[in-house]
């Protein structure tokens, strides 16, 4: 990605490549969570566990406190 220098922030705001809440905006960041999902798929375990203590629950989910 190149770099840009601008003299000042009016200079900055004119070379804005795209309008916050566009459409475009909205299609750009759907493409990057679906490459997202695609890379990384989620990994669910389906039914109803048990556990003896919430330590024992976050071992199995994976997530560090």
């Amino acid at each position: 990605m190149p770099v840009t220098k601008f003299r000042s922030l009016d200079e900055a705001r004119e070379s804005q490549r795209s309008v916050p809440g566009s459409e475009e905006n909205l299609r750009r960041m759907r493409a990057v969570l679906e490459f997202w999902s695609r890379l990384r798929p989620r990994q669910v375990r389906h039914g109803v566990f048990k556990y003896h203590s919430p330590a024992e629950a976050q071992e199995s989910s994976g997530r560090e406190k």
